[in-house]
């Protein structure tokens, strides 16, 4: 089953200046112009873009990696359940870090 899709702005990650793309079981098959993708066989639906513009997929990457590393670093005192062993795990880290930074 394939749908293409024409009449549009394709806007690819090559720069290819397309105006239809062809869509087969749910995922981009090919993009090109209206006349290669109308052309092609086994179209089972059309759709007229109309002359809207097509982007390709983004993603929210918007992560804090760096402080994600700075807290899987830093000393947890979370599980601490006394004096004793608050000093003892903290003498532990100590040992091998430069400065000491914790949380809980």
């Amino acid at each position: 089953m394939k749908s293409v899709y024409y009449n549009g702005k394709v806007i690819t990650l090559e720069g290819d200046d397309c105006s239809a793309f062809a869509v087969e079981d749910g995922k981009f098959a090919k993009v090109g112009s209206d006349e290669e993708l109308l052309g092609e066989r086994d179209i089972s639906e059309t759709v007229n873009l109309e002359g809207k513009t097509v982007l390709p997929a983004f993603f929210e990457t918007h992560i804090h990696i760096l402080s994600l590393g700075m807290l899987l670093k830093d000393i947890n005192h979370n599980d601490c359940d006394s004096i004793e062993n608050l000093i003892e795990i903290s003498r532990d880290y100590i040992e091998k870090i430069i400065f000491l930074q914790a949380n809980g």
